[in-house]
């Protein structure tokens, strides 16, 4: 409370609104209050919070760079600038970091700030491996698995997996797209570790050449040099 009265003290505020007949000296000999006095106060202060965010963007005293990109993007009151995050701010044409700083700086001063970015949610991936009926094995990675793989078993596929019939090995599922990915371009870096994946499959595999009659042995895979 001390440093609240402090700040009205010394703020435009105390000028404009406790400085009326009775003067700025008056506002002082009071700052000894009783309980009430001090909810009468607090209660004056959220109201002059109120009244100042339906003010003109003018009231912030800032910049004619300021102004004249706020006005050219219909930002008219406080209220309406306070509705804006710092990421926002940024979509506005002409509005540069230097601006954008000077905002958040003014309505600091003044006990206010911009709303705040919506946390944002990472999207989940996958790498996964394929196995074809011909008994290759293909690695990729992915946002949208089952997509993906309608995409890899289409007639119009024109990438490498065209022309074959492919089921799912095995996949990994991650939080980001980003560490899928990763992922995918390590195990290509490091072919054992591709390999070591392949073999933890063995069983899968096996099911599947039963199901569909395809005729190669997964369990070839043990002896195989993996070329």
């Amino acid at each position: 409370m001390p440093s609240l009265l402090f700040s009205l003290l010394f703020s435009g505020y105390a000028t404009t609104y406790f400085t009326g007949s009775s003067g700025l000296t008056e506002f002082v000999a009071n700052l000894i209050i009783s309980p009430m006095q001090t909810l009468r106060l607090w209660l004056h202060w959220i109201q002059i919070m109120v009244d100042a965010t339906q003010r003109s963007i003018e009231f912030l005293m800032l910049s004619k760079r300021a102004n004249n990109c706020l006005a050219r993007a219909g930002i008219d009151t406080v209220d309406e600038l306070l509705s804006y995050t710092a990421s926002d701010l940024k979509r506005i044409p002409w509005l540069g970091r230097v601006t954008i700083n000077e905002l958040v700086d003014r309505l600091s001063e003044v006990g206010f700030s911009l709303r705040q970015d919506e946390p944002q949610l990472q999207q989940s991936a996958w790498t996964y491996i394929l196995l074809s009926e011909g008994g290759e094995i293909y690695l990729g990675a992915t946002t949208n698995l089952r997509s993906r793989i309608k995409q890899h078993n289409s007639s119009g596929n024109s990438g490498w997996t065209k022309g074959r019939r492919w089921h799912i090995l095995s996949v990994r599922l991650f939080e980001s797209r980003y560490a899928a990915f990763s992922y995918e371009q390590e195990l290509k870096k490091h072919p054992h570790k591709k390999i070591a994946w392949k073999l933890q499959c063995i069983e899968r595999a096996s099911r599947i050449v039963a199901r569909h009659g395809y005729q190669f042995n997964p369990n070839d895979w043990l002896h195989s040099n993996h070329d």
